[in-house]
């Protein structure tokens, strides 16, 4: 049985240790946050843009407008690393930064209904689900072996799902998700949050957008 001197001792580092880890890793959080949105916008070169704050630290909405009318939509969430008590937790979760950008052309529309998410991340596939709801039995469905994994893809017969092995295999992360909506005429990818790779995401999106969109 622990003592009492000793328990309190235990908590005592503990509590050292928990405020030592949040401040260490909130100024690293806030230094990445900075650097990611610098390079988005020096990526993107938007025109107008705005930010929606989610909450401290957490991350952010924001829209571009872009130089040729298009709209980009950028969703930029944080991995919960400032409590080291749940640090473990978020590790086993896997969660990390993670950012989705979402395109709305303005020149453009969608003429090829694609879904392409990785397996082993149910939340996209929620996601991507309660986007289409009903639609889903409507499109034709594949699985595509790639150098990350397995990727579920719901399709249209039009569309050429060989874009998304090309796409995936060839970014330095895992691309988590993409997707080309008819209705909303967006189309959007997910993947991991790091502002080296931000140019790269850009490019690879609009190389999908290029293979499911059709000039007005």
């Amino acid at each position: 049985m622990i003592s009492e001197p000793l328990l309190i001792l235990l908590l005592t580092l503990l509590a050292s240790a928990m405020v030592i880890w949040y401040f260490v890793n909130r100024r690293r959080l806030v230094r990445f946050i900075k650097e990611f949105t610098v390079e988005l916008e020096r990526v993107f070169k938007p025109k107008d843009k705005t930010y929606h704050l989610l909450g401290y630290l957490v991350g952010y909405r924001a829209v571009y407008v872009l130089e040729d009318g298009s709209r980009a939509h950028i969703l930029f969430t944080t991995a919960p690393i400032l409590s080291l008590l749940y640090y473990p937790i978020a590790k086993l979760l896997k969660r990390e930064h993670e950012v989705t950008i979402t395109i709305n052309p303005y020149r453009r529309k969608v003429a090829c209904e694609m879904h392409a998410f990785i397996k082993g991340k149910p939340r996209l596939e929620r996601v991507v689900f309660k986007d289409l709801k009903s639609r889903a039995k409507r499109l034709s469905r594949a699985e595509l072996k790639s150098r990350w994994g397995v990727y579920e893809v719901y399709y249209e017969d039009n569309c050429d799902i060989n874009i998304v092995l090309q796409l995936v295999n060839s970014s330095v992360y895992p691309i988590y998700k993409l997707s080309a909506y008819k209705d909303d005429n967006i189309v959007s990818l997910t993947s991991k949050a790091d502002a080296k790779t931000l140019k790269e995401l850009r490019d690879t999106l609009y190389r999908f957008m290029g293979k499911t969109t059709i000039v007005r």
